[in-house]
């Protein structure tokens, strides 16, 4: 098995207002900062468009809003269950995402600063 490439974006419940980018070529990875989720920024300052429409009605879930994991591997012969085995052990289990937000901040979290994490648009 072999991941040439992987993209996408990443939920980190340590940092529920932004959503993170991860990049991989070969052996580098960079993970680093992205948009706000849309869960995070109050309705009324939502951009009022048709794609931020089609955006919420396909992304939008009631205990999460548009929080959410989507990582695109590309590569030769992979082992599609091996890999999504391997990003499941990160998720959060049911008893941790039950705890919610206030408990989710208290996790250890061991990537770097983002510039700006706790801005959140008004």
């Amino acid at each position: 098995m072999q991941v040439l490439r992987s993209k996408g974006t990443f939920w980190l419940a340590s940092r529920v207002a932004r959503a993170g980018n991860w990049s991989k070529v070969g052996r580098y990875l960079a993970l680093g900062p992205g948009a706000h989720w849309l869960a995070s920024v109050p309705r009324a300052a939502w951009p009022t468009t048709p794609e931020v429409d089609r955006y919420v009605a396909t992304y939008w879930d009631e205990a999460v809003g548009d929080c959410r994991q989507e990582v695109v591997c590309i590569g030769i012969k992979m082992d599609a269950a091996a890999i999504c085995r391997a990003f499941d052990t990160a998720l959060l289990t049911d008893a941790e995402m039950d705890a919610g937000p206030e408990a989710w901040a208290q996790y250890s979290d061991t990537f770097a600063p983002w510039a700006r994490d706790a801005e959140v648009p008004a």
